[in-house]
């Protein structure tokens, strides 16, 4: 008693009307709610995808090519950005763009032939010289009381900018002396356990007297969490006289400090929240002496050689 027909025209209907979608329409009602529930950076993913792909929004999803994408990289690496950086922010638009071909937005992945800019992974990592970890002990006494507490905390815990700014008192145990970075707040998704030095501990105790109430270690004016401190951070480094040093280069500098203190690498790792040790592996050239030992076994293979070659000049 139904007509077949009409629901095949039905079903043809309503995926036409998926695909005639504009970018915009589907971050903003289709990708956003997902995001924002299932991915453990869904609300990063979703800033970097406005800050840096709003110019997309208004065309249709299937208008959006690998060339107009090609040439947004091209753009901001001429401008300075770091090609991590650019990398980062097109597999932001890439993971987006993946679920609209998988709810048939669109038929084919336009990034599909897109690929990352090659990083070199074992880069030298930025860490403080003892000179400018003195005049930055030097300037950070003229700083705004919770900068100060953000990098003592941050040069001695090498938590991520995020982890720091979400930190919660109850992530304090004192008694235990450890500092709890929940899962739900982390890159990995993995709760970690970090201890907390006497430098750390004395500062969480003055700044426990200083901070305003709040169940946030810092929280601002609306009892929020900082999203930045890019200002009085640019002051503060400026007023050291450090050069090429940002917020996130704290991180860097903790591990660095580890590993050259002889702290093995998985342990730098667990401390981290590295999912892999590949990750880590940037910080071991900074090993003290790992490599001279490792190659000074081969000292009395050499030495019987030589024996051998004095041998043979004698004969």
């Amino acid at each position: 008693g139904e007509c077949p027909q009409s629901d095949k025209t039905a079903i043809r209907a309503e995926a036409e009307a998926r695909k005639d979608i504009t970018f915009g329409e589907f971050i903003k009602t289709r990708y956003a709610p997902y995001a924002e529930s299932h991915l453990e950076d869904g609300k990063t993913a979703l800033g970097r995808i406005k800050r840096n792909f709003g110019f997309l929004y208004n065309r249709e999803l299937s208008g959006i090519t690998s060339w107009s994408i090609e040439s947004w990289r091209t753009k901001r690496l001429r401008s300075g950005i770091s090609k991590s950086t650019v990398n980062r922010d097109i597999n932001s638009l890439r993971g987006a763009l993946t679920k609209a071909v998988k709810w048939k937005h669109i038929d084919h992945h336009p990034l599909s032939e897109l690929d990352s800019i090659k990083v070199d992974k074992k880069r030298k990592p930025r860490y403080l010289s003892d000179t400018e970890r003195e005049a930055l002990q030097h300037a950070i006494t003229s700083a705004p009381d919770y900068l100060q507490a953000m990098v003592s905390i941050g040069l001695n815990t090498g938590l991520r900018r995020g982890e720091l700014f979400h930190l919660e008192w109850s992530d304090i145990d004192f008694s235990t002396k450890t500092v709890t970075i929940r899962g739900e707040g982390a890159k990995s998704g993995q709760t970690r356990h970090i201890p907390l030095n006497a430098t750390v501990l004395h500062c969480l105790n003055w700044w426990r007297d200083k901070a305003r109430p709040s169940h946030l270690l810092f929280a601002n004016r609306k009892d929020e969490p900082y999203d930045n401190v890019k200002r009085s951070w640019a002051s503060l480094i400026k007023a050291a006289g450090i050069e090429r040093f940002r917020f996130h280069d704290m991180r860097h500098d903790f591990a660095s400090r580890l590993v050259m203190q002889g702290v093995p690498l998985n342990t730098v790792r667990d401390l981290l929240g590295h999912a892999s040790i590949e990750t880590t592996l940037i910080y071991a050239h900074l090993a003290p002496d790992t490599k001279a030992r490792a190659v000074s076994v081969l000292d009395d293979t050499a030495a019987i050689h030589g024996h051998i070659r004095e041998a043979k000049t004698d004969a």
